[in-house]
């Protein structure tokens, strides 16, 4: 048997869920062979140094329930967005050893002897992993293999749990695959498998956590290399990943800084398809990516705002009250209402349009329909892509900028979002350009920014008006000195706001020079 290269999609959900997605009927015109489970178990092999590691190489030999044992090497063994395309030899090995002459494509042996240098190779961890395969065919041609796997990851003392879904193009195009991923999962939520089994096991050994939470926004995406497709495809890769495992990690454990980084992850979708509008605007999925990403965004957005105003905002300015007055009453009012919105977040964060919003967009990294523009935007220099996002960003700024004094508070929050916007975009691109030009004209925009972040703060801890009328007296004397003092600071700052507005204004925008 020759290489052949997989294509794959590997999904990460909790326990619960993979026990349902075992029993989710195939839509009509969707064929299955009876399912049928397996268990794995799975030795991985390297060398000393971990030089197949370093070479994106997995080797590994499995013994299956039937008693078969399978030697499968795979060459480019990365995972992103979920998607996984190794090239990938399975031999059945007679034996109990490794046997590198069943391998009998000449570039991989190459590839795999060029590896090892002949270093020895032996066992580093295993997998050992309950399996549930479901297989699917639809018309014309396509055909999906589906394995629910649960287990561990073993390596000497050292355990962690594996709950993953993996859906294999067997044949037909890869957009089938995503169409079955799609009656698949319906609501359940699920994050991109950020690596293969084999770098899991090397996590393990490393005490690394497979995927970090809360997960923030990546560094240094791009780089000057880059055109335009290449880091457009980086940085929309980034914010999937940020939004799926947020999701998913504050369905686990419904921490403050996760809500705040899934936020975060849908504004810099919004933004990055903003700004790299001109290679997408033939795309139709754009706009339906932003509409999602919008109202997907108010649905976290009243728990990340309690977040803030209770923790960040009223707690310690109640530090500041006088010791007779009690801010219990006030405190447990806030923790009542978060408690009810994190359990309606976690009934929003299985509204089906967050699926359809990250397979929509996995779909769109992994076809990626630009390349078939006619404008061939994607194969733009990249610096140009920068140069046009950040004029049209910088624009929207300035209209706001230009009337500052004259802003009513809508504009003033508008303009707030302006700014916000255009620190997105300078985040992305910022390996484009050197410090010395970045910098300062970053700290500028930071110190404007700070100015209509008490206002926003201001907003929120108005909020507080409603809602109020059973609060005892010192509790209502609480509330009315934090949104007094919240008050008193938006004001002083908003009086240096003409001054930094002047300030940054003045500085010619960095992207511009030559």
């Amino acid at each position: 048997m020759s290489a052949q290269r997989e294509i794959e999609l590997k999904l990460v959900v909790a326990p619960q869920d993979l026990e349902t997605l075992k029993t989710v009927a195939a839509p009509q015109g969707v064929s299955e062979a009876p399912a049928t489970p397996a268990t794995l178990r799975s030795t991985y092999v390297d060398t000393p140094d971990q030089a197949l590691r370093r070479a994106r190489i997995s080797l590994r030999l499995r013994d299956k329930s039937s008693g078969q044992r399978v030697q499968t090497l795979k060459i480019g063994t990365g995972v992103k967005g979920g998607l996984s395309s190794a090239v990938e030899i399975e031999k059945p090995l007679e034996g109990d050893s490794l046997d590198l002459a069943l391998i009998d494509d000449p570039r991989a042996l190459k590839a795999l002897n060029r590896a090892v240098a002949g270093s020895p190779l032996s066992p580093v961890f295993e997998t050992r992993i309950e399996r549930h395969v479901r297989e699917i065919r639809a018309e014309p041609d396509v055909s999906v293999e589906i394995a629910l796997d649960q287990g561990d990851v073993v390596a000497g003392d050292l355990r962690a749990p594996l709950c993953e879904v993996e859906l294999e193009r067997v044949s037909g195009p890869a957009a089938g695959l995503f169409a079955t991923a799609r009656w698949l999962l319906a609501d359940v939520p699920f994050a991109f498998s950020p690596c293969s089994k084999s770098e899991r096991g090397y996590r393990l050994m490393a005490g690394e956590p497979a995927s970090p939470l809360p997960r923030g926004a990546g560094e240094d995406l791009i780089n000057r290399e880059h055109r335009t497709g290449e880091a457009m495809t980086a940085v929309l890769a980034d914010c999937l990943m940020q939004i799926a495992d947020n999701r998913l990690g504050y369905l686990a454990t419904p921490e403050p800084e996760i809500a705040h980084q899934l936020r975060v992850g849908l504004r810099r979708l919004r933004s990055a398809l903003d700004l790299f509008r001109p290679a997408l605007e033939e795309v139709a999925a754009r706009r339906h990516l932003a509409g999602l990403a919008r109202d997907l965004a108010r649905l976290v957005g009243p728990v990340r705002d309690l977040d803030v105003l209770r923790d960040e905002i009223v707690a310690p300015l109640c530090e500041a009250l006088p010791e007779i007055v009690s801010a219990s009453s006030l405190m447990d009012l806030l923790d009542q209402r978060r408690s009810a919105l994190r359990q309606r977040l976690a009934d929003d964060l299985r509204d089906p349009r967050w699926n359809d919003l990250l397979l929509t967009l996995a779909e769109l990294l992994a076809m990626r329909p630009w390349e078939r523009a006619e404008g061939k935007v994607w194969e733009q220099d990249l610096e140009k892509t920068a140069r046009q996002a950040l004029k049209r960003r910088w624009k929207a700024v300035q209209a706001y900028g230009d009337r500052l004094d004259d802003l009513s508070e809508t504009e003033r929050h508008d303009m707030r979002k302006a700014l916000k916007s255009l620190r997105y975009g300078l985040d992305f691109f910022d390996p484009l350009y050197p410090g010395k030009r970045l910098k300062p004209w970053l700290a500028a925009l930071k110190r404007l920014q700070d100015v209509f972040g008490s206002l926003n703060d201001v907003a929120m801890a108005e909020r507080l008006a409603s809602g109020l009328d059973d609060l005892p007296p010192q509790g209502a004397f609480a509330a009315g000195f934090c949104l007094a003092r919240a008050r008193a600071r938006a004001d002083r700052d908003w009086r240096k706001a003409r001054k930094l507005w002047d300030e940054l204004a003045g500085r010619n925008p960095f992207w511009t020079r030559d």
